[in-house]
């Protein structure tokens, strides 16, 4: 068991990336776990997959997951306006083709509960084109396949909406979750940009 770092979305800004899992990089057991969105918005893309490049020389203590902002360089439509560099577009297809890009992790806590973990979340019909499994692991390694009309899906886990697509579609549902979709941020955000870090909890996937 280790402490496991879950760090949301990144967007371009690389020192606070690199103050968020300061704490982790001095912990020889820690294990971080970004959902993607490393890129666009902020001042400094390439400095943030600069240092995730570094970080990933180690995957046992870096899991990367891709968001829909990644996407764009690995073959979904682009969306944003200003492009990564050349090189930076192709250390992304590298990582991609590398499997260093992951679709989807799974983690249980101390108290035993499973969380599928992904750039946003599982609803319930991508759920439901799984499959239904029961357990966080095998969803994420049914996902790490990238099973295309899935991930690429405008209400998959890289694409869905936090409340009509993740929460409502669940809430609606005949069936609960079997596992956790969503690590209980809420609805309105945190008061300060943090990680989520669970203690004596285990990688699943």
């Amino acid at each position: 068991m280790a402490k496991v770092v879950i760090i949301g979305d990144v967007g371009g800004c690389a020192d606070q990336l690199s103050q968020a899992v300061a704490s982790a990089q001095v912990d020889p057991d820690a294990v971080v776990i970004q959902v993607g969105d490393l890129i666009d918005r902020g001042p400094d893309s390439p400095g943030v997959l600069a240092f995730v490049r570094r970080r990933l020389e180690d995957p046992r203590r870096w899991i990367q997951l891709v968001g829909n902002h990644e996407s764009q360089y690995l073959g979904a439509e682009m969306f944003w306006p200003q492009r990564l560099p050349d090189e930076d577009a192709a250390l992304l297809k590298s990582w991609w083709l590398r499997d260093r890009l992951r679709g989807a992790a799974a983690v249980r806590t101390a108290d035993g509960e499973e969380l599928l973990v992904t750039h946003a979340g599982l609803a319930v019909d991508a759920w439901r084109k799984l499959g239904e499994p029961v357990a966080a692991a095998t969803t994420a390694e049914l996902l790490n396949t990238r099973p295309e009309d899935i991930l690429w899906h405008e209400r998959g886990p890289l694409w869905a909406e936090a409340g009509p697509d993740l929460y409502d579609s669940w809430l609606h549902a005949a069936e609960p979750p079997p596992f956790g979709v969503d690590p209980q941020h809420g609805r309105d955000g945190a008061p300060q940009w943090s990680p989520l870090v669970f203690d004596d909890a285990t990688v699943l996937t």
